[in-house]
């Protein structure tokens, strides 16, 4: 994923981030994908809000 610096719209389109974390994988929702793209360890993403 390209990570140049970017500004991002605040269109709500919510995209359900999955990060890498030192203990694994989490999963987190992003306002767009452009604000998941910005998010530090950004492993894929997918349409929708993440579930519970």
């Amino acid at each position: 994923m390209d990570r140049t610096p970017m500004m991002c719209t605040a269109q709500y389109d919510p995209i359900c981030v999955k990060v890498e974390t030192p203990t694994g994988v989490s999963y987190q929702t992003a306002g767009n994908s452009c604000s998941a793209c910005l998010l530090p360890n950004v492993v894929s993403y997918v349409a929708g809000e993440c579930g519970p």
